[in-house]
């Protein structure tokens, strides 16, 4: 009875697991809770991990703060292309001094034979090629400005800047015609004396100055468009009866 009534005897003292007890007998520290122990080799683990994570990231240089250069423009990539105006400008300089060049080569080899001859037409077609450009960069001068600004009146819808060149043509031309039929710079001789080269360089003149300065083909379309798509029969009218009555009164004018 008296070992009955002392109860069930005690368990024996609990003993660390065999996992982890050869580590506690290795480091001496088999006092310690298997609590204690677990959580200071999860720390230690967790220190571990920052450590070479922050040696790793310190070794490893910073990008760059400028950003890359862009790769070089390639005519795929949409890359504009080169200004070549300077060098057209000069080529259009070179064509048109040879140009003039070859003009007054060829007529530097014509020979004064005869009056209204094949030398006369000769030296005359000269003058006509070299003075026709300027004739025709008047007359889109002019049509370029005035054209359209005439909106009321009688001459309304005419376009201004032709009627101005070809007014200015027929004048300029029936003046020259008139200065040649008087002889004013003296009788033309055959041997090629100075009125020989002034009567042919003014109708050179009138033929390539004021044959690019006047326009029929442009007087006709002008004079169609006014009639469409809105017929305008007064005003086509009159601008075609205005510019040939001023330019037969010019001529009448200059002939005498």
């Amino acid at each position: 009875f008296a070992r009955s009534s002392a109860g069930p005897p005690s368990p024996p003292p609990s003993s660390p697991s065999p996992l982890i007890a050869p580590n506690l007998r290795h480091s001496g520290d088999g006092d310690r809770s298997l609590d204690e122990l677990v959580s200071e080799r999860l720390e230690r683990a967790r220190s571990s991990r920052n450590a070479s994570r922050t040696s790793s990231g310190a070794a490893t240089p910073a990008p760059p703060s400028t950003p890359p250069s862009p790769p070089p423009a390639t005519a795929s990539s949409g890359a504009a292309p080169a200004n070549n105006g300077p060098l057209y400008r000069w080529l259009a300089v070179a064509l048109l001094v040879g140009t003039y060049a070859a003009i007054a080569a060829s007529a530097a080899t014509i020979e004064p034979k005869d009056v209204d001859g094949d030398s006369f037409r000769e030296f005359k077609l000269c003058v006509g090629i070299a003075t026709a450009p300027f004739g025709a960069l008047l007359r889109w001068k002019l049509g370029k400005p005035l054209n359209g600004k005439c909106t009321g009146g009688p001459c309304a819808r005419w376009p201004l800047g032709t009627l101005t060149a070809n007014l200015l043509a027929s004048g300029l031309l029936a003046a020259l015609a008139g200065l040649c039929e008087y002889d004013v710079f003296g009788e033309v001789a055959a041997d090629g004396n100075g009125a020989w080269y002034a009567e042919a360089t003014l109708k050179g003149v009138g033929l390539g100055f004021c044959g690019c300065l006047s326009t029929v083909s442009t007087w006709i379309n002008e004079v169609n468009t006014l009639l469409s798509p809105r017929p305008s029969a007064e005003a086509a009218a009159g601008y075609g009866c205005g510019c040939a009555g001023v330019t037969y009164a010019l001529g009448s004018v200059a002939l005498g």
